[in-house]
């Protein structure tokens, strides 16, 4: 856990980050550079959560690339640009899950993914460092809700994009590559004595 000194060093880095500078691109730059360079450290955050920085590499998520584009274009009303800020624990029990990963936003606001909910927990870092973080979220998204409030015609057309086409025929590769493996574990599986 770091010293008063090293929790304002960090939170002066992480707000000294000014999307007004740039495009969100380049705040969502600004800010994965911020946790490369605290990467690791530990804060508490309003004495009730503590934040470990890291990647999204350092979350349970790692060897699942996907998720995080998931994230990105499934939970919120609008696909939103994310970078990984880290993890986050309560201090006082247990949030009931393996990992709760906390990200921000191009549009600055924060919010950590927990068990198939993304719940926004600050409007922005500056709310994260002075009120601290809320937890359930202040508004809570599903997968999918994104879709919800689309109509059958917007649907149509999503599902004949040249996107889905391409997925598609990246899924049916995928199927076709694993028919031949998954014949042989049934073969197997049918002579087997268990």
């Amino acid at each position: 856990m770091n010293s008063d000194s090293s929790y304002e060093k960090i939170k002066l880095s992480f707000l000294s980050v000014n999307q007004e500078q740039g495009d969100s691109l380049t705040y969502l730059k600004g800010i994965e550079d911020c946790v490369g360079l605290y990467r690791h450290d530990e804060i508490r955050v309003k004495e009730e959560f503590t934040w470990t920085i890291g990647p999204f590499e350092d979350t349970i998520f790692k060897d699942n690339r996907k998720i995080l584009e998931n994230w990105q274009m499934r939970y919120l009303p609008d696909h939103m640009m994310m970078q990984v800020l880290g993890t986050i624990k309560n201090n006082s029990c247990e949030l009931g899950c393996l990992q709760v990963v906390l990200m921000v936003c191009e549009d600055m606001k924060l919010y950590a993914y927990r068990e198939m909910e993304m719940h926004l927990v600050a409007d922005n870092l500056q709310e994260l460092f002075d009120e601290g973080i809320s937890f359930p979220g202040k508004k809570m998204f599903y997968h999918g809700q994104r879709f919800d409030k689309m109509t059958e015609a917007d649907l149509k057309a999503a599902k004949k994009s040249d996107a889905r086409k391409t997925l598609n025929e990246k899924h049916k590769k995928l199927l076709e590559s694993l028919l031949p493996e998954f014949k042989a574990s049934m073969a197997a599986f049918k002579h087997c004595t268990c």
